[in-house]
């Protein structure tokens, strides 16, 4: 533990180097983030704080290798640490507390500054010690919960190097606050550091230099981080490894510079012990050896003529000797070794006088006495440590060793003259490393132009896009601050372009007849990655006139942050369209309802009227019918063949017209009944009529299929006749073939259901088909089939009713087929 301990009393001078350039390193950091990236905490003052202290401790590097140490030169350097902790201390009050003004934030200080001045009394140490408690641990400690607080809540990327910075800061406030110079203020005689060297094997300086290195690495990598969040550009190996190269470069220099130091302060201190020894030796040789021989260590020497000699001859040779050198001659005495002179003065207080007993007896002063031979003892550890050179003074014969002159120098101004040889390696270090950092600045400064080029390139691109669009555009915060807008919105909203970033859409652009309500529910919904669309009541930024819009608003991210895409229609003039074409539509329903009207009641005139001429035309039909049966029963012997044709023919022609009045009694009874709506077994309906049809024709050929469980809601004595015409059709006009054949069912096509009746008749030609439906039309003659031509038009006037739709198809000699639907839900036409 001893070597360990004197290895780093040795390395010192490096480790305060190092500590400082950390602080530089931190300063310089903050430099880059204030000036590339956005952030949160106010890093001016954290890089005030690190390029101050930075000076202080390569001021106390420089006072390593002074002659002495002025007390105005450690005024001076107590003015700049209590400097450096002041902007600590207000980067952690500027972030907890950034409204302040004057007078709180002099309350703030006040009662560090109370505690600051009770070390007054007690000396520099202690008002230095009075300084780390009352502002550097309190200022350390606040600006570790700076860091702990902002990482709360972030992606674990940014979270970590920011809790990492944190962690280090609060170790740094107790080890920069709490151990410090020994001294009797507080608790600084039993926490200082010295008790920390001595426990640790290490100077405190180390651990805070490794702190703060933490400090501006996870600061760095938390603003690179940022930064490309900032340009919204991915993350990127080429930079990754920069700092794999920087990181290699320093560590290499830094070794190097170690080693150079260290290789440069051991040769200066060989070289610096072997002048030591010569000069020692020639001391030796100007001392007469017989002059010491009779000097036995007593006090009354003191007074001897000769001791009085040889004592200024010793205090003229010290002065070939640096500077705090004590030279003094050792003589053994009945086995133990005394003291007989020294160079320095004669009193009673110098432990190196006469008859003082050389207690420590090292090994180095044991070999010279034995074998003549000059040895170098190492220094004790500091603070009381010296640096000892022990030469023999032997007698005239050279036979034996009469007395050793021992030199002796302070251990802090032996390392003090060693210490002035490592500088210039030190020196070096630090131009190389500044000349790796201007390397890297260039490097990154380079590549963060060009990628600044890039985007801004396509930020110019992608906003010309955007202005370039139709429909006004506006891109709003989480937060309702709207951040970008495109010239068509500037425009609409009579905007100015420097006042985008304060306005609201919801409060600012938004007419207060709204529901607004229901726009947070709008919002809402595009939060949870919703599309919305809505209308909506604007109103201009400059004069306030309100218009209509149709709003569409979308979620889209960056990589880092979410924003809403507002798309802003105006449809004041389609909004004007459709009010004009509603009010026609009105004005239309009601041309249409009373048209309806009329023509309902014309309807109606007309079926009555039909209704009145069929049923009137009968009685006269009858009348003649009559007549001409008399006529032939009571005059038949009295008509030729003719005359009974003619008769004939007349009679013929009233049954004719008798079916046709029937017939157009049918189609008025069919227009005029009301519906009776019921669920209808239409399977089992057209069942029983082919039944009715097979009585009719016995031996006829038939195959037949009818699908099971058709059923529909209608009416039952209308959807018969229906059905009847349909099958009667079928029957007819395929009696002609070997083999009828009849297929009734029921199809879905289109998600739609029909029913339909399909023989293999004579069918029909298509390009007839118009006239299916018509009244008393017949594609076919009385001499091939009978009929009136009266039967599909009842089915489509049946079908109709009932809402639905009624058609054929057919080809010549194949057959045809007739297709009808009857929607689930009626809708009764009068």
């Amino acid at each position: 533990m001893i070597l360990g301990k004197q290895f780093f009393v040795d390395q010192l001078d490096f480790i305060f180097f190092l500590y400082g350039f950390a602080f530089f390193l931190l300063s310089a950091v903050c430099g880059l983030f204030l000036k590339n990236a956005k952030t949160p905490f106010p890093l001016f003052w954290l890089g005030l704080f690190g390029f101050i202290h930075g000076l202080n401790e390569w001021l106390d590097l420089v006072t390593m290798v002074l002659p002495d140490d002025p007390f105005n030169f450690a005024v001076t350097r107590f003015i700049i640490v209590f400097m450096s902790f002041l902007p600590l201390m207000e980067f952690g009050r500027q972030y907890f507390f950034p409204n302040h003004g004057r007078v709180k934030s002099s309350l703030f200080y006040l009662p560090f500054f109370l505690f600051l001045f009770t070390g007054i009394p007690n000396g520099l140490i202690a008002l230095n010690a009075a300084c780390r408690y009352s502002f550097a641990f309190p200022g350390a400690l606040l600006a570790a919960f700076v860091f702990l607080f902002e990482a709360k809540g972030k992606k674990p990327r940014i979270f970590i190097p920011l809790v990492l910075t944190g962690l280090s800061m609060f170790f740094y406030s107790i080890l920069t606050g709490f151990i410090v110079q020994k001294s009797q203020f507080y608790f600084a005689d039993k926490i200082n550091q010295d008790n920390f060297f001595q426990f640790f094997g290490a100077p405190v300086q180390l651990f805070r230099c490794c702190c703060v290195l933490v400090i501006a690495g996870c600061l760095l990598h938390y603003k690179n981080l940022i930064w490309r969040d900032t340009l919204g550009i991915p993350f990127q190996k080429s930079r990754f490894i920069s700092h794999h190269w920087l990181l290699v470069a320093l560590t290499t220099v830094i070794l190097g510079g170690w080693i150079l130091t260290e290789t440069g302060g051991r040769e200066e201190n060989f070289r610096n012990k072997k002048t030591l020894q010569e000069k020692a030796k020639l001391a030796s040789l100007a001392l007469n050896p017989a002059e010491i021989s009779n000097l036995k260590g007593s006090p009354e020497e003191l007074k001897d003529p000769q001791y009085l000699s040889l004592y200024e001859k010793l205090k003229l040779i010290r002065e070939n000797f640096p500077p705090s050198s004590i030279l003094y001659i050792l003589r053994k005495v009945d086995e133990k070794i005394v003291f007989l002179l020294s160079s320095d003065p004669l009193n009673p207080s110098n432990s190196l006088q006469p008859e003082g007993v050389y207690n420590e007896r090292s090994d180095a002063l044991k070999e010279v006495f034995k074998s003549g031979i000059s040895s170098t003892e190492e220094p004790i550890i500091l603070p009381n440590g010296w640096e000892s050179t022990f030469v023999p003074i032997i007698d005239k014969d050279f036979q034996k060793v009469e007395a050793v002159l021992g030199v002796v120098i302070e251990a802090n101004t032996w390392k003090k003259i060693i210490g002035q040889h490592r500088v210039v390696p030190i020196l070096i270090t630090f131009c190389i490393i500044m000349m790796i950092f201007a390397i890297y600045l260039i490097q990154s400064q380079q590549t963060e132009y060009q990628l600044n080029e890039g985007i801004t390139s396509s930020e110019n691109k992608i906003q010309k896009i955007f202005d370039s669009l139709n429909d006004p555009l506006l891109i709003q915060n989480l937060d309702g601050k709207i951040s970008q807008v495109n010239e068509k919105l500037f425009n609409l909203f009579q905007i100015n372009p420097s006042k985008v970033g304060e306005l609201d859409f919801e409060c600012d652009l938004s007419s207060p007849k709204n529901d607004f309500s229901a726009f947070k529910d709008f919002i809402q919904r595009v939060k949870n990655n919703e599309n919305v669309v809505f209308e909506w009541k604007a109103r201009c930024f400059q004069d306030k006139s309100e218009f209509d819009t149709e709003v569409a608003i979308s979620k889209f991210t960056d990589g880092h942050q979410d924003f809403l895409l507002y798309n802003i229609r105006d449809i004041t003039d389609r909004k004007k369209i459709e009010n004009e074409i509603k009010m026609a539509n009105q004005n239309l329903e009601k041309v249409v309802e009373e048209r309806t009207l009329k023509l309902s009641e014309i309807n109606k005139e007309l079926e009555s009227f039909c209704y009145s001429i069929s049923h009137d035309l009968r009685a006269p039909l009858r009348s003649i019918d009559g007549f001409s049966q008399a006529l032939i029963e009571d005059y038949y012997d009295q008509l030729d063949e003719q005359a009974r044709d003619y008769i004939n023919r007349m009679r013929g022609g009233c049954r004719r017209m008798n079916s046709l009045v029937e017939e157009l009694l049918k189609l008025s009874k069919v227009s005029q009944d009301p519906l009776n709506l019921e669920i209808v077994n239409l399977s089992e309906m057209c069942s029983d009529i082919l039944n009715e049809l097979k009585n009719t024709s016995p031996l006829r050929s038939l195959k037949i299929q009818i699908a099971m469980d058709m059923t529909a809601f209608c009416d039952r004595g209308l959807i018969k006749i229906a059905l009847y015409n349909l099958i009667g059709n079928s029957w007819k006009y395929s009696c002609k073939k070997e083999t009828s054949e009849i297929k009734i069912g029921l199809e879905t096509l289109d998600g739609k259901k029909r029913f339909f009746v399909r023989d293999n008749g004579v069918g029909f030609d298509m390009k007839f088909s118009h006239k299916l439906f018509g009244v008393f039309q017949r594609l076919h003659t009385n001499k091939d089939f009978e009929g009136l031509g009266a039967g599909l038009a009842i089915v489509q006037r049946i079908i109709r009713r009932h809402n639905g739709k009624v058609w054929g198809e057919g080809e010549v000699d194949k057959g045809a087929c007739f297709y009808f639907t009857l929607p689930e839900t009626i809708v009764i036409k009068g």
